[in-house]
């Protein structure tokens, strides 16, 4: 029997999983389990390797299983998302700290008076200080302006940057913004997203940002200060020689992205797989040992959101526990 995913019927494989269960521990009869679960045939074999690719049956043989326990599939099944997530995140660190011995090399030679024009660095806190240098750039540039987030950030200062775009644009300056595409699932930043659309902001996405920076006309880059806290102060950093490198990895991720035209054109993937993308992040962040206050700090959301997101999320996949969700998650290949 299938879903209408076109999926195995899940109750069935869990039928078939607490029979094999209940058994005496050890490599037991799959076939005696098939028979009292009342299965038979192609869709038996079709439940035995759903399990075991959920990790919840070991095979040990043509007739023979041996049950594992819940809770050891679900440390497997974190153990191999955490261990992709550590791969993406050694990735990002590598990039970041390539781009930090550029920054220290351009800035020797700046200060030793070498070639290339000079280079200066300035480092600013507190809120009236951040929003002066970016209302600074929306004002002085003169060709392009551009910038990525690859985290959310909150609601209340959307209306203040869609001013400064409006600022830039008006100006006759290209102003262009990458965001990763996890943002898609929190509706206020959806709204956002079409707001700099219509008003001409070039807006794309992508799977993965490397980290929060806005780049004015190739000779001034802001960067956060804390990359785990990107708004609480900023690296200025002016000059050509220096800036002309972020604003080529700015190049390359903008090559790569994706363009959004606005939320009507997203598709609509429907069903248990119409998961929101803050979801979906939530429940890949989860399978990757995060708690509650890391998570709610990504996606730029209180406490009580998160565990809502969590409640809403189980009772979409069906399931009763984190774990069941992050079993039926794992089948319909949202941990990918």
């Amino acid at each position: 029997m299938t879903t209408e995913f076109g999926a195995l019927d899940g109750e069935a494989t869990m039928a078939l999983y607490r029979e094999l269960r209940g058994r005496a521990r050890g490599a037991g009869g799959f076939r005696e389990a098939v028979e009292a679960a009342g299965l038979e045939g192609p869709e038996a074999k079709a439940h035995r390797e759903e399990l075991v690719r959920l990790g919840l049956i070991d095979d040990a043989g043509e007739d023979a299983v041996v049950p594992v326990r819940p809770e050891v599939a679900l440390r497997r099944l974190l153990a191999r998302e955490r261990q992709a997530m550590l791969a993406r995140e050694r990735e990002a660190a590598s990039a970041y700290a390539a781009l930090g011995e550029l920054a220290e090399r351009y800035l020797r030679e700046g200060e030793s008076g070498g070639a290339g024009s000079p280079v200066e660095i300035e480092v600013i806190t507190g809120r009236p200080g951040i929003d002066q240098i970016l209302l600074e750039i929306a004002e002085s540039g003169q060709n392009d302006e551009s910038s990525m987030h690859p985290v959310a950030f909150q609601q209340k200062h959307l209306d203040e940057s869609l001013e400064r775009d409006r600022i830039s644009l008006d100006r006759g300056v290209r102003r262009r913004t990458l965001y990763s595409r996890r943002l898609l699932g929190l509706p206020y930043l959806v709204q956002h997203f079409d707001d700099q659309v219509r008003i001409g902001v070039e807006v794309r996405t992508a799977p993965a940002v490397p980290l929060t920076m806005m780049i004015m006309d190739a000779r001034l880059a802001l960067l956060p200060l804390d990359l785990d806290r990107p708004r609480d102060g900023l690296i200025v950093a002016r000059g050509s020689a220096l800036v002309r490198s972020y604003a080529a990895l700015f190049e390359y991720c903008w090559m790569t992205a994706t363009p959004y035209t606005g939320a009507a054109a997203e598709p609509d993937r429907g069903g248990a797989d119409a998961l929101t993308e803050q979801q979906v992040l939530a429940l890949r962040m989860l399978a990757g040992g995060a708690k509650d206050e890391r998570i709610a700090r990504a996606l730029g959301v209180s406490l009580r959101t998160v565990s809502r997101l969590l409640s809403e999320l189980m009772q979409q996949l069906g399931a009763s526990s984190r774990f069941e969700a992050g079993v039926r998650a794992a089948r319909l290949g949202l941990l990918d």
